[in-house]
């Protein structure tokens, strides 16, 4: 079953329990999947799609950190459950560890000892991890990593 047809099965699902929030984000996911489409000029592969999906949940994520300092409980709480709805539609996060053993086992392998490398081993895990990790807490567990070396 495509992304697109498990959204819409989704979507009917949480209209005839009347469950709104639901609703409300997998419109705006299947919103979000259309409006990627017609950018792109052609309809989505299924890595296009996880990258659109991706995308909305980090922007629920930098929205509850704005918020947050603001005093706004009430939008950080909304997206905080339109997160946990999204998040239901990526592939399984890696754990800090995991990732810590990813990028210690990259950091030997490349011979990289200093803080100046941090540009080349992202180079090499990003890819490994995509749409498993946020790029945010590679890049510190990176820094942590090396700045243990010195």
């Amino acid at each position: 079953m495509s992304m697109r047809d498990k959204l819409l099965q989704d979507l009917q699902q949480a209209m005839r329990v009347k469950d709104i929030t639901r609703r409300d984000t997998l419109r705006l996911l299947r919103s979000a999947l259309a409006n990627a489409e017609i950018a792109t000029g052609h309809p989505l592969d299924e890595a296009e799609e996880m990258e659109v999906i991706t995308q909305e949940a980090k922007r629920r994520r930098d929205a509850m950190n704005e918020y947050a300092p603001l005093g706004r409980q009430d939008l950080v709480e909304q997206a905080k459950t339109e997160l946990t709805i999204i998040e239901e539609y990526l592939p399984r996060q890696m754990t800090r560890d995991e990732l810590e053993v990813l990028v210690r086992q990259l950091v030997a392998e490349l011979a990289m000892k200093d803080s100046k490398s941090v540009g080349e081993i992202m180079r090499h895990v990003m890819p490994r991890v995509k749409g498993r990790a946020e790029g945010r807490l590679v890049n510190d567990i990176v820094n942590d990593i090396l700045s243990e070396k010195k």
